[in-house]
C-alpha cells in the first residue's frame, strides 16, 4: 500500500524535461523560449515520398507538449520522425528519434544565427547527433529551412524564425548599456565644442614663431649646400671628382667659418637700421 502511494504522489509531481533558459547565459539573451519550433522536410523516394518532422523544446519555461508529434516522448527535449507513404496509401512511421534532457546539451553564439548541438541520444544500438541553427527572422512563427544528414549518426537542421533573434535589451547595446546605438552618455566629453574651438587648443604665438624659423633656417640650408655645390662643380668641371671633393669641402669649410661673422654683420645692419629710422623721427630745435 506504502509503494502504492509513494509512486501515485510521484506520478502527480511536476517534472522538469528541459533546460532553464532564463539560467543559461546564451540562452537568456535569445527569444527561444518564446515559441514552438517545428517543421517538415519532404523527399522524393520513388515509388514513395519521405517526410520528417522534427519538433524542438529545449527551454523549460515554454510548454509546446501540444505541437509535440504522437510518436514522441512527452520527456523529450528535440524529436524527430520519419515516415514514408506510397500512392494512395496511409503513411508508415519507419523511425522514431527521441532527445531526451539527458542529452549532452552545447550552445553557441555564431555570427549567422544561435548554435545548438545535441548529442549522445540513443536509437537502438545507435548514438544520434544533431546540429541545430536557430537563425533570425522577426516576421512569421518560423520554419525549417534547412535539413540534412552528414552520416547516419548525425543530422543538421537549420530553422528560421524568431526565436533565433535577441531579446530586447540584447541587441545593439554601445557603451553606455542602453539601445542608442552612441557612446555619448551625457558627460562634458560628449559635449560638441564651439566655433572658436572646433580644433580643440590653439598653439600659443610662441609655437607659430618658432615653427616659421625652423622652415626659415630649412631653406637656408638647402639654397646654401646648392649654391656651394653648384659653385663646386663650376671650377672642377674639366677635373675629376677628387678635385670636385676637395673644393666642395674647402668652399664649405670657408663658409662655415664665415657664418657666424656673416650673421653678426646682418645682425648689425638691421639693428642700426631700425635705430637709425627711429632717430629720424625726432627734429632738431
Amino acid at each position: 500500500m506504502k509503494v502504492l502511494l509513494a509512486t501515485a504522489l510521484v506520478s502527480l509531481l511536476p517534472f522538469s524535461s528541459a533546460v532553464e533558459c532564463s539560467k543559461n547565459e546564451i540562452l537568456n539573451k535569445y527569444r527561444v523560449n518564446e515559441f514552438s519550433i517545428g517543421g517538415v522536410s519532404v523527399q522524393d523516394t520513388p515509388p514513395s515520398e519521405t517526410k520528417e518532422s522534427w519538433w524542438l523544446n529545449i527551454c523549460d519555461e515554454h510548454d509546446s507538449k501540444s505541437s509535440i508529434p504522437d510518436q514522441c516522448n512527452v520527456k523529450d527535449i528535440f524529436c524527430g520522425v520519419t515516415s514514408v507513404a506510397l500512392p494512395g496509401k496511409e503513411s508508415i512511421v519507419t523511425k522514431v528519434m527521441d532527445f531526451t534532457s539527458s542529452v549532452a546539451l552545447e550552445v553557441k553564439e555564431t555570427a549567422e544565427a544561435l548554435s545548438i548541438r545535441l548529442s549522445g541520444a540513443a536509437w537502438g544500438s545507435h548514438i544520434l547527433n544533431a546540429d541545430i541553427y536557430l537563425q533570425c527572422q522577426e516576421k512569421g512563427s518560423g520554419s525549417l529551412t534547412e535539413s540534412s544528414w552528414t552520416d547516419d549518426q548525425n543530422v543538421k537542421l537549420v530553422f528560421s524564425g524568431p526565436f533565433g533573434c535577441l531579446k530586447k535589451g540584447n541587441d545593439n547595446k554601445d557603451g553606455n548599456g542602453d539601445d542608442d546605438n552612441n557612446d555619448k552618455d551625457g558627460d562634458d566629453s560628449d559635449k560638441k565644442p564651439h566655433d572658436g574651438d572646433k580644433n580643440g587648443s590653439k598653439p600659443k604665438g610662441g609655437a607659430g614663431l618658432g615653427s616659421w624659423l625652423v622652415w626659415l633656417f630649412m631653406y637656408a640650408t638647402i639654397f646654401a649646400l646648392i649654391y656651394l655645390v653648384v659653385t663646386s662643380y663650376m671650377n672642377t668641371r674639366n677635373g675629376s671628382f677628387n678635385d670636385f671633393r676637395e673644393e666642395f669641402v674647402d668652399r664649405s669649410t670657408t663658409f662655415a667659418t664665415n657664418l657666424p661673422q656673416f650673421a653678426k654683420e646682418v645682425a648689425g645692419k638691421i639693428v642700426n637700421s631700425g635705430s637709425s629710422s627711429q632717430r629720424g623721427g625726432y627734429s632738431a630745435v
